[in-house]
């Protein structure tokens, strides 16, 4: 059994370049069985008390997650699993 991984960096939420990332994965080694998505953001100003936590600080947070999983899942949606 042959199993090759590729770490990327990208913005998960954005459709174009992890469309192309999806490309560049397929060309060489073709069905992607498996993705781990682990978008953060990691920012000092994204921590903090719950008190100060804002529309603006959740939505850059979990932004990211949420948006991200739906890209994948439009990218992936083809071939599960």
């Amino acid at each position: 059994m042959f199993i090759a991984v590729r770490a990327a960096q990208a913005a998960v939420a954005d459709k174009p370049r992890m469309e192309a990332l999806v490309r560049d994965v397929q060309r060489p080694w073709g069905r992607i069985d498996g993705v781990i998505h682990c978008a953060a953001n990691l920012t000092p100003d994204a921590f903090g008390p719950i008190r100060d936590i804002s529309d603006d600080k959740v939505s850059s947070h979990f932004g990211p997650k949420a948006h991200g999983l739906l890209v994948i899942e439009d990218l992936l949606s083809e071939q599960p699993p």
